[in-house]
């Protein structure tokens, strides 16, 4: 029992990190994080994704800001820190019905466009 109290007390910990690691990115006009832990997989999942507040007009693709790259590589290093050593990148589209998803770099960022319909998934892995 003193176990599972200590690992539910580690998770929330680390949830509430990663908010604050993702916090100026949420305060981003088009960009919202959101995470969560997976207990059946014993891995966390960051989503980052633009989001449209005005529906008037399509908001067109966005490249992302060097506040989500820090953002990134931040909750990398500490996520690391936390015995999390594995993480892998995708970029997804929810429209897309075969849920195809593509493996990216910190690198390719710089040549992403980020729709409504497309995220940036983390998944943090021991």
């Amino acid at each position: 029992m003193k176990y599972l109290r200590r690992f539910n007390e580690n998770l929330n910990s680390i949830g509430q990190d990663l908010s604050d690691i993702f916090l100026e990115v949420n305060d981003e006009t088009f960009w919202k994080v959101e995470s969560w832990y997976v207990v059946s997989q014993e891995k966390w999942i960051v989503i980052i994704q633009t989001v449209d507040e005005d529906e008037e007009y399509e908001l067109e693709g966005q490249t992302p800001l060097p506040i989500v790259i820090e953002s990134i590589e931040r909750s990398i290093e500490f996520m690391s820190g936390e015995g999390f050593t594995n993480h892998q990148i995708t970029f997804e589209n929810t429209d897309d019905v075969f849920n195809q998803s593509s493996s990216i770099n910190l690198e390719d960022f710089p040549d992403l466009d980020v729709w409504p319909n497309n995220f940036i998934r983390i998944e943090f892995m021991k």
